[in-house]
């Protein structure tokens, strides 16, 4: 129960936008030093009460991996008449 963080407040709400690769670990116990964020006080929390609250952990998008170039294809050997015709202009 939120017995300390914004209480003036109808709702605690929280909007972030991630960006790729970015993590972020958010309270779900009130105890945290650092509300919105998780700074594991929960773990004292789930010991003096017997919960088993966690952190929501959320992350971005991950990093898309680098294009490589394909392999250039390798030129077709000609038949040997098809290697004449090409010397004689054929």
């Amino acid at each position: 129960i939120n017995d300390s963080i914004d209480k003036e407040s109808p709702k605690v709400a929280t909007m972030e936008s991630l960006k790729t690769g970015d993590k972020k670990v958010y309270c779900r116990c009130w105890q945290s030093g650092t509300f919105p964020l998780c700074d594991g006080a929960h773990m004292e929390h789930n010991k003096k009460t017997g919960d088993n609250v966690g952190p929501l952990i959320l992350s971005g998008p991950k990093k898309a991996a680098p294009v490589s170039e394909p392999e250039p294809e390798e030129p077709k050997k000609l038949r040997k008449r098809d290697r004449i015709k090409k010397f004689l202009g054929l």
